[in-house]
């Protein structure tokens, strides 16, 4: 009888664990865009802000960033030491371009750090900030795409052997459901690594075929709940 109860108080809570990272993640806001110059071109390695802390999202060399913002952020801001830095008072879009003007000036990150931002979130490996492990994975990773707790790796389609579009994810080289990733603390996360050509997925046979999900934890052990 007490194991009973003990399975059901178990189940009751990881259910409700589930609905609250669920509750998390619609909360959040995925904000897409471009940063460019005064002359149409694309602004490479600039670094995005998030109520003047520097998160570790670069633009990529089209110019692209990818981030998640939570309802309480309300400023995103782009810095490029060559360009200087634009703001944004953020209030729900899904789509922001910047663009910086003709007479922007260059900006030292000494001067950026007089004006009050903070430069101090170390630039690889920076996961505490995100809620839980989807949240890492649909904001950092442009090869990834998070659909009602469905995570697609990808163009990847149905695995003709499986059925299923699901890929392989593998936590310090354990096979982990999608569902037990959100018991993982984001701050043990030491890295994550998403495979989605089929010259890096062979390795892993017909299991990689919708791509491989890999994350390093930083004890290098897992005790995840089957």
């Amino acid at each position: 009888m007490i194991r009973i109860l003990f399975l059901l108080c178990f189940f009751i809570t990881a259910d409700a664990l589930d609905l609250s990272a669920q509750e998390r993640r619609r909360s959040y806001k995925t904000v897409r865009g471009k940063v460019k110059d005064h002359n149409d071109q694309p602004v490479k390695n600039a670094f995005i802000f998030i109520d003047m802390v520097k998160t570790d999202v670069r633009t990529n060399k089209k110019g692209e960033y990818k981030i998640r913002i939570a309802p309480v952020e309300k400023l995103i801001s782009v810095y490029h030491e060559k360009h200087g830095y634009v703001n944004w008072e953020y209030g729900g879009e899904k789509k922001i371009n910047f663009v910086y003007p003709e007479d922007s000036d260059p900006v030292t990150q000494e001067q950026m750090e007089d004006l009050g931002f903070d430069f101090q979130v170390p630039e690889k490996n920076w996961y505490a900030g995100f809620a839980d492990v989807t949240d890492i994975l649909d904001a950092k990773f442009t090869n990834v795409r998070v659909i009602n707790d469905q995570i697609i790796v990808g163009l990847s389609g149905t695995n003709v052997v499986t059925g299923d579009t699901r890929p392989l994810i593998l936590v310090n080289d354990v096979p982990t459901q999608v569902s037990q990733l959100d018991v993982i603390p984001t701050t043990e996360i030491h890295s994550i690594e998403v495979l989605d050509k089929a010259s890096q997925t062979s390795a892993y046979g017909f299991r990689g075929v919708n791509g491989v999900i890999i994350i390093q934890l930083k004890s290098g052990e897992t005790e995840l709940e089957e």
